[in-house]
């Protein structure tokens, strides 16, 4: 009993609110919701579950629960896996990630090393555009690399398409104009065919990305894109580069449909890839190849603009509805 007599009131408005707070979760689970639960039952190796502070009591709580209903779950300290238990996550795992602010020192460093182990993650965060989102940021630029994963190795010639980069929301990656190349043998001449003024500064430490200018690049980015603002409020948007001359030269003018096969591969990687980390992409058909060519500097045809691309948070578009169908009989 309080000495105001009001403690059965206050207990009643507390349940209330968290009932309140339980219920407006209802319309917020989706499909990512949908693919973490896939991710979870297609797992072969145990479930790990990682978080710092009152993220980490929480942590503990869920594999508790999990451990109890039969799924072999245990929580993993983040400070601690960093610093000698790392072994303890295996590529067949799931690892579960908590993390308010997205901001966790301990648990972005983690995030990396999962990456590199090849573990499936589930992020789960109160910023979907945090630093959480720049390790999925990576792992997305990381999929379009050439390598043993699909698509890749049906691949016969050698990657002939680059990605200039605007990126625009990605914390811990400062706004700019970047260049990812997917070649290294090309990296004199494409440096030489672009501006003098531009940085070339290392942005990753295992990604051939290439920071070449600082600043705010959403309004030259929905320029360059036929004034359309999805090329300016996602997390980045691209131009894919054609190593155009040389390729011709080496396979023939016929090659030049290959070149778009090789763009269209990158856009569906990255396309599964924003759908895996609980974004979403798609192409830009409209872009003005010769200002690209412009803002990089690029003479002549030996790298040619021949398309763009976007990956953001989905925005509702008010203009596409859905018509009764014609009546029948």
């Amino acid at each position: 009993m309080t000495g105001n007599g009001n403690g059965l009131e206050l207990a009643r408005s507390v349940l209330r609110t968290e009932a309140n707070a339980i219920l407006g979760l209802v319309d917020r689970i989706g499909a990512d919701f949908e693919r973490a639960l896939q991710i979870l039952f297609e797992c072969r190796g145990r479930v790990i579950v990682t978080g710092m502070g009152k993220s980490g009591i929480i942590c503990r709580k869920i594999a508790a629960t999990l451990s109890s209903t039969g799924t072999s779950a245990f929580f993993l300290h983040p400070a601690e896996a960093i610093h000698g238990d790392l072994g303890a996550i295996r590529e067949d795992d799931v690892v579960m990630a908590l993390s308010h602010s997205g901001e966790t020192e301990e648990l972005v460093r983690l995030l990396e090393s999962i990456r590199r182990i090849g573990s499936k993650l589930i992020a789960i965060t109160g910023s979907p555009v945090s630093t959480i989102g720049r390790a999925a940021f990576v792992g997305m630029l990381s999929s379009v690399m050439a390598g043993a994963r699909a698509p890749w190795p049906s691949v016969w010639w050698t990657p002939r398409v680059h990605l200039a980069m605007f990126v625009h929301r990605v914390d811990g990656v400062p706004p700019g104009l970047y260049l990812l190349l997917r070649d290294p043998d090309a990296f004199d001449r494409l440096r030489g065919a672009c501006r003098p003024d531009f940085l070339w500064e290392s942005a990753d430490e295992q990604l051939p990305l290439w920071r070449l200018a600082n600043g705010d690049t959403r309004s030259l980015a929905a320029r360059l894109s036929c004034d359309q603002d999805i090329a300016a409020d996602g997390f980045f948007s691209l131009g894919m580069l054609a190593d155009f001359d040389l390729s011709l030269e080496a396979f023939g003018p016929s090659f030049y449909r290959h070149l778009f096969w090789e763009t269209g591969m990158v856009g569906q990687v990255l396309y599964l890839e924003a759908e895996a980390a609980g974004a979403r992409a798609t192409g830009i058909g409209c872009f003005f190849d010769d200002p690209v060519h412009d803002v990089l500097g690029l003479r002549g045809h030996a790298f040619q603009s021949l398309y763009h691309f976007t990956v953001g948070m989905p925005v509702d578009d008010g203009r596409l509805t859905t018509e009764p169908g014609y009546p029948w009989g």
